[in-house]
């Protein structure tokens, strides 16, 4: 069944997502529903009404053909995949590898595609792969106290100092209330601004962004931490975006009088709060340097590409050869 409306089958997908080898907030209907850009195209795979797997992409139109991307693919996927109910993941692979064989004329370009995905299965033809950024991830057991012997003493002496700083000086840390959700985006919006400026890449999405985030929230899917000083000012914003077992401290914000240190503590204070059936904390992709200090897990993902029918592989050739003509003239000059 291909169709571009998840209803009536959000709960199902979402409820199959928990369920993955890899949960990930980047297949959540509330994600992908906010995120998507181009047509939404849902694969599912059913059994009756049951649904029992599917895949989330979206279409649109490169140079005269059809294009499948990455459901929501400019807000950074990680981890992307389709979705099946355990035990049935022959039939569900089997069921979308006869619908990729069936599509006449198209280019794949889908992003993010977690390194055991099970999509390098289904996609037939050759596939042109690329390495992205790798996402780094931290075990979490305990609270902070069963975090912390985990990392480096040094690493470990920062965050205490850092969480000393904050309590001496006055300012609090907090788990946002759901009422008090939009005053925090609304904050986080502003920090990003003074922290980045023109540079912020969440800016340009900060809309479609919150609206996700909104939505979570009213499904306890996810968590927002905020820095405040004596007086109540928001001077920091982390959200956590949840899906099963995994959390993905997904955006934050610094104001430029937040305490030194206060990023390590918003994120300590988070392990410290997070739910107890939350075991994983993705720190998501790029600015590895520092993520490596809080993470020993490195979860590769891969950029796919691929052509089906002859008139894409012809597009395809045609642009990739414009792209080289215009690299050599670039390295001439």
């Amino acid at each position: 069944m291909v169709t571009s409306a998840l209803e009536p089958h959000q709960e199902e997908w979402d409820h199959l997502v928990d369920r993955q080898p890899l949960p990930t907030h980047y297949l959540r209907s509330w994600w992908l529903l906010s995120g998507v850009r181009g047509e939404p195209l849902f694969v599912l795979v059913k059994e009756k009404d049951d649904l029992r797997g599917g895949l989330a992409l979206e279409r649109d139109q490169w140079h005269g053909v059809s294009r499948m991307r990455t459901m929501a693919t400019d807000l950074w996927p990680t981890h992307y995949d389709l979705i099946a109910e355990p035990g049935y993941e022959e039939a569900v692979c089997h069921a979308l590898e006869a619908w990729f064989r069936s599509l006449r004329s198209c280019v794949l370009d889908l992003r993010g595609v977690g390194e055991g995905s099970r999509l390098r299965k289904v996609i037939p033809g050759a596939l042109r792969m690329k390495p992205a950024p790798a996402a780094y991830c931290a075990s979490l057991s305990g609270g902070l106290e069963g975090y912390l012997p985990t990392v480096s003493s040094n690493l470990r002496r920062e965050i205490r100092r850092s969480i000393r700083r904050i309590v001496e000086t006055g300012h609090q840390m907090r788990v946002v209330p759901p009422d008090a959700a939009n005053r925090s985006l609304e904050a986080l919006r502003s920090l990003q601004w003074e922290q980045f400026g023109s540079h912020s890449v969440l800016l340009p999405v900060f809309d479609r962004f919150a609206q996700a985030v909104r939505t979570a929230i009213s499904r306890h899917d996810a968590m927002l931490l905020e820095l405040c000083d004596p007086k109540g000012d928001v001077l920091g914003v982390d959200v956590w975006l949840m899906a099963g077992r995994r959390a993905e401290g997904f955006a934050h914000g610094l104001a430029k009088s937040a305490p030194p240190g206060s990023g390590n503590a918003l994120i300590a204070f988070g392990i410290e709060n997070a739910p107890p059936h939350i075991v994983e904390l993705d720190m998501g992709a790029y600015h590895g340097e520092w993520k490596k200090r809080w993470a020993s897990v490195e979860r590769r993902s891969f950029d796919i590409r691929s052509t089906m029918g002859l008139r894409a592989r012809g597009v395809q050739a045609l642009v990739n050869g414009v792209v080289a003509v215009r690299r050599r003239r670039r390295q001439k000059r």
